[in-house]
């Protein structure tokens, strides 16, 4: 279990480093295309949509190849579509290259937390928080090594090309000491289902998901934004508002694994959910810089360990996670791609602090979505025990000897 451990956790960090490099470099390659701000916008949508385009099929493939095999060619794929948006030369192929990255990321995002949810039932007390929280320590350590590349005027496309090469020859080693292969497949669906769509079963307890994804990505994406134009802070203290940010995030995910131990994963959801939500009134009715950084550390702190739990408790019944994680993460992908739509969308028509009170009532809704996550066990543990059943009826009884 302990070797098991630090291999996902190794896993985790390295998932993380691909994101916090490419962050490093997006001016690199905005300069490189000719873009102006809206036409990057569209360009990083393009990592979402791919996402969630593949997100049906990874359950099937998954279930084909097997847990272990899975995550080494997700996750070298991941480290490999880091080198290719450095090459582009205009907006188009830029889009085209970020959506292969977007393929890659919704791949490898499922197998890291489906072992993980399954290193977790073995090892029998909550580590997802500590995992997710590992995450943000890899894309911190590669964004701190990409800081200083950009300081050394290192090219971008030798840069990322290089850390490409690096996390694929860190991968192997990791990957070799992954846990055993399992197939999977859910108790509730028959094995000739080839797409995961989200279930009623798995509704939910994915729109929990959503509401944590859709509050995480409006700050990571509109938190800058938000402190220059309403809290009327400085570019300065906007940026470092963000890392901030992140930091309370971490933090509170790698202390997560005791908090979720102690309150259980509902009670810890629904107290996060309270903190979020008394974050996300602060920065609608707040507007001093101070208040601003608070609120938007209330809200990493609140909604850190939502995520992680509910990756784990799709894992939970049973070791065939695969085709669960990625219902689940099909609707959480798609919470990165409505929250700055619907946000801006908003805020265009009324202003930004009215905006951010969808982000007010994604975190509150927590509150009432966490006990969906025990529903969801409950009712994956019946359909086994119902399949178990039917299986032995079925069965042809022994005939008595002679």
């Amino acid at each position: 279990m302990i070797r098991d451990r630090v291999t996902v956790s190794a896993i985790f960090i390295i998932h993380g480093m691909v994101s916090g490099t490419l962050a490093t470099r997006i001016p690199f390659i905005q300069e490189r295309v000719h873009a102006d701000i809206g036409g990057l916008g569209i360009a990083l949508l393009a990592p979402s949509a791919g996402a969630v385009v593949v997100m049906p099929f990874a359950g099937a493939l998954y279930r084909r190849m097997g847990a272990r095999s899975f995550t080494g060619l997700a996750m070298a794929m991941w480290a490999a579509a880091l080198a290719p948006p450095a090459l582009a030369t205009n907006l188009v192929v830029l889009c085209g290259l970020l959506a292969v990255y977007g393929v890659a990321a919704g791949l490898s995002d499922i197998a890291i937390n489906a072992q993980g949810a399954a290193v977790e039932q073995a090892v029998g007390r909550p580590i997802m928080p500590g995992l997710h929280g590992l995450w943000y320590v890899g894309a911190l350590l590669a964004s701190g090594a990409g800081a200083l590349a950009v300081g050394q005027d290192i090219d971008g496309r030798v840069h990322l090309g290089g850390m490409a090469v690096v996390l694929l020859a860190a991968l192997w080693p990791i990957w070799r000491r992954l846990p055993l292969p399992v197939t999977d497949r859910l108790p509730d669906e028959p094995a000739s289902r080839r797409l995961s769509w989200p279930t009623r079963a798995i509704l939910g307890i994915g729109l929990l998901g959503f509401c944590a994804v859709f509050a995480d990505a409006t700050s990571t994406n509109l938190s800058v934004v938000y402190m220059v134009k309403v809290m009327g802070a400085n570019p300065a203290l906007a940026a470092v508002t963000f890392t901030i940010y992140s930091c309370a995030l971490a933090g509170a995910r790698i202390l997560g694994n005791g908090v979720v131990r102690r309150m259980g994963a509902v009670n810890a959801v629904r107290a996060g959910s309270v903190i979020a939500t008394i974050g996300g009134i602060v920065l609608v009715v707040s507007r001093t810089p101070v208040l601003g950084i608070g609120g938007f550390v209330l809200l990493g702190i609140g909604i850190a360990v939502t995520l992680p739990v509910v990756f784990a408790s799709v894992g939970a019944p049973g070791p065939h996670a695969g085709a669960a994680v990625a219902r689940v993460a099909t609707l959480t992908y798609g919470a990165g791609l409505a929250a700055p739509a619907a946000i801006g969308g908003l805020a265009q028509v009324t202003s930004m602090p009215l905006s951010f009170v969808l982000v007010v009532l994604a975190v509150a809704a927590a509150f009432f979505l966490a006990p969906q996550m025990n529903r969801y066990q409950e009712m994956t543990r019946n359909q086994e025990v119902l399949a178990k059943e039917r299986q032995s009826d079925e069965m042809p009884a022994e005939r008595p000897e002679p």
